[in-house]
């Protein structure tokens, strides 16, 4: 059986559900402590800054400062 990309989309006709998958790792990730800010904005193709204030955004806090409290 031959999968193409076009039968791949037939299958999932809502690829920004793949996009909401990737942004909840990389959260999930961020808030553990196993993804840096920079690796969990790398994954997100995004930059320090543009991560920065999705994390605002969503009322996210550096997991590191939480922890010194």
């Amino acid at each position: 059986m031959n999968i193409s990309e076009q039968s791949f989309n037939s299958f999932a006709p809502d690829a920004y559900l793949g996009h909401e998958a990737m942004e909840y790792l990389a959260l999930e990730g961020y808030r553990a402590g196993t993804l840096s800010h920079a690796q969990a904005s790398d994954l997100l193709g995004m930059s320090y800054f543009q991560f920065d204030a999705f994390l605002r955004d969503r009322h996210i806090h550096d997991p590191l400062e939480e922890r010194a409290n």
